[in-house]
């Protein structure tokens, strides 16, 4: 198996420290990060008794979304956090979040869109998180997924359209918030 790595991010993995002349020991996440390819998001609401809120992330025509971290915090009861493949989004004119470079030094942002309220049928949940809260607002429920260097989910690119879905799992309402990192790659699909 070969993986393709774009040069500059091949390069920067080679590259000696600048004052030691050490060799850098970086992951390729944390270099993804440094060549300014990452993207941040996140949102936060209320959600009623079984209710349900969605977003769709739309991938970049060329680039490939290396889908690293998404956290989950919920006040006032249970939830979880559906990520959706291979849905047929109908309508996507919800709001827009504008999805941010982590990178100051950068001045482009990240080429995948987000947009709240989708309107899609079918697919498959490809990834699922879930916060376990108490309804009496003494404890917020917290989970994270994707921490380490070898878990993350490839988005497929060519505008391929993946769906975040919170759904609340109690009789009351909750207050939830969400947020996600990703690397947008030129390459690096296995081939």
């Amino acid at each position: 198996m070969n993986i393709l790595i774009d040069a500059n991010l091949q390069n920067s993995l080679k590259t000696p420290e600048g004052i030691t002349g050490g060799v850098v020991n970086i992951n390729s996440d944390h270099s993804a990060i440094h060549l300014g390819y990452g993207a941040n998001i996140s949102d936060y609401g209320t959600l009623a008794s079984g209710a349900t809120k969605e977003y769709c992330i739309t991938a970049p025509l060329e680039l490939y979304v290396h889908f690293k971290n998404i956290s989950l915090n919920s006040l006032g009861g249970s939830c979880k956090l559906e990520i959706i493949r291979g849905a047929t989004v109908t309508e996507n004119t919800g709001t827009e979040l504008t999805p941010t470079n982590p990178n100051d030094n950068f001045a482009e942002e990240p080429e995948s869109t987000v947009k709240e309220s989708p309107s899609y049928t079918g697919g498959t949940v490809w990834d699922t998180i879930h916060v376990l809260a108490d309804e009496t607002n003494q404890f917020v429920g917290a989970a994270q997924t994707s921490l380490s260097e070898t878990q993350e989910l490839v988005f497929k690119n060519d505008n391929e359209q993946y769906i975040i879905k919170l759904t609340n799992l109690e009789t009351n309402e909750i207050t939830f918030a969400w947020r996600a990192f990703w690397y947008e790659e030129p390459k690096g699909k296995v081939v």
